[in-house]
């Protein structure tokens, strides 16, 4: 069978080159150009076939070049509905008029005829409407039994119901990857944390055979994303949480954004993580309760009420913010502008001054829960 990816290479069956106005070559059989359903191309080649230009020597005694006067775009575009290859374009493609007709019905469909549709795009090779119609049948709980109990086998292909299948399998396996993706970044996250609190030089690399566990509230604070999708109902802790089906790429750059870069050395990484860990918790900050304290190794995150050490974390990360050489912090000063970092200061100011404020009612509170006992208390 002849694939359009080997028009441009040798050919055993190629018989015409066919050139573009841009001076590009396509060898293709003759065959499939005359017997195709594109009467575009035909007709193009029976008139181009009067004007045929003499080939050279080392091309071949059996091959003709055709000069048409079109683009090399639009040439491959109406190829690619003559060889068996997805299409690319519709430009200058007529299509037979059963595929116009149910083109014309498919683009409208309800999500209970969606495998019905499914069926029906295959048979006539609408492509684009096939995939659209099984991304809706796969979207519910259905079973082969359900597609029998509706009629939809009698029409529907073994060929479909196979690439039905494939495609769900091939879903799963993006799933597979992302969970896989996201344990190696959480053990090298949680790896990195224990060897600044620690003070161990090297970080320990990802294992496949590890299963990693970060604190829910480092995910909250460090990344909007995290945060979102934490919000949600979500199963008990230690429990595995489904995300939004994104692709692996899109997880791998937000949790990237959580490890450290092997390119510095540790003291500035240690420096980096802290601030941008910190300094995303401050764009989410509602009150000085927002701010999680570092996790470590014997207490992963002391509890809110400590005021004390909250105090001297949050004094610590306004320092850490005129430190000009951490990394993360140029990377939020470059995003966000000069006055970003400025107005975070005064946030960390502001936070302390809850902070103290906090105390001052708790103290109260407990001070008036005190006094507001009674000795002896009246019968109702």
């Amino acid at each position: 069978m002849v694939f359009l990816e080997n028009l441009s290479s040798d050919c055993p069956d190629a018989d015409i080159i066919l050139r573009s106005q841009d001076s590009r070559e396509v060898r293709v059989p003759k065959f499939y150009i005359v017997n195709s359903s594109s009467p575009v191309l035909a007709e193009l080649l029976q008139v181009a076939s009067h004007l045929s230009i003499p080939t050279p020597s080392d091309v071949g005694e059996s091959h003709s070049l055709i000069q048409l006067t079109h683009d090399y775009i639009v040439l491959v575009s109406l190829l690619t509905y003559i060889f068996p290859v997805s299409p690319l374009f519709r430009r200058q493609y007529i299509k037979s008029w059963n595929s116009f007709r149910w083109l014309k019905h498919l683009t409208f469909f309800r999500d209970e005829t969606a495998s019905l549709i499914y069926s029906l795009a295959q048979i006539y090779g609408l492509h684009q409407e096939a995939l659209r119609a099984a991304r809706t049948t796969l979207s519910f709980s259905i079973t082969i039994e359900d597609i029998k109990s509706d009629g939809d086998l009698d029409i529907m292909s073994g060929a479909s119901l196979y690439e039905l299948w494939r495609y769900l399998r091939e879903a799963s396996v993006i799933v597979v990857d992302i969970s896989q993706i996201i344990v190696e970044r959480f053990f090298r996250l949680n790896q990195v944390f224990y060897s600044l609190e620690e003070q161990i030089p090297e970080v320990t690399p990802s294992s496949d055979s590890v299963n990693a566990k970060v604190d829910k509230s480092v995910l909250v604070m460090s990344s909007p994303f995290f945060s979102d999708m934490l919000s949600l109902p979500q199963p008990p802790d230690h429990e595995v949480i489904d995300g939004p089906p994104v692709i692996p790429e899109t997880y791998d750059g937000i949790l990237s954004l959580l490890a450290a870069s092997e390119k510095y050395d540790m003291d500035v990484v240690s420096s980096s993580i802290r601030a941008h860990i910190s300094c995303g918790g401050l764009l989410q900050l509602t009150g000085a309760k927002a701010f999680p304290l570092w996790p470590t190794s014997t207490s992963p995150l002391p509890g809110p009420s400590n005021i004390n050490i909250r105090q001297d974390y949050l004094s610590g990360l306004e320092r850490h913010i005129d430190n000009t050489d951490c990394v993360s912090c140029m990377r939020i000063h470059a995003l966000k502008g000069e006055t970003f970092l400025v107005e975070l200061q005064n946030q960390l100011a502001q936070a302390l001054d809850v902070i103290h404020i906090l105390d001052d009612d708790s103290d109260q509170d407990s001070e008036s829960e005190s006094e507001s006992t009674p000795e002896d208390p009246e019968d109702p």
